[in-house]
């Protein structure tokens, strides 16, 4: 039983890390000037990928993905175009 809750803990910690490393990464990018379209940062890694949908008929909404990496997780955010 203490294994598993163990374990449990350690998947929490890892999941609010992922969170807090993505947030730290959206915020540059909603912040900086100039931001790299991928990079690498003690473990943590991201990419972007331009994407856009259609809405209200003709209307095409453009917007980044920004997808982070950390200890075999995945977390996808979206970001403005600019």
């Amino acid at each position: 039983m203490t294994a598993v809750a163990l374990r449990g803990l350690t998947e929490v910690r890892l999941e609010q890390e992922l969170i807090n490393e993505a947030q730290k990464i959206h915020l540059e990018y909603l912040t900086r000037e100039i931001m790299p379209d991928r990079g690498e940062r003690d473990g943590v890694r991201w990419r972007t990928e331009a994407d856009s949908i259609r809405a209200f008929g003709n209307y095409e909404l453009t917007f980044r993905r920004l997808i982070v990496e950390y200890q075999d997780r995945e977390m996808i955010l979206y970001l403005p175009w600019r």
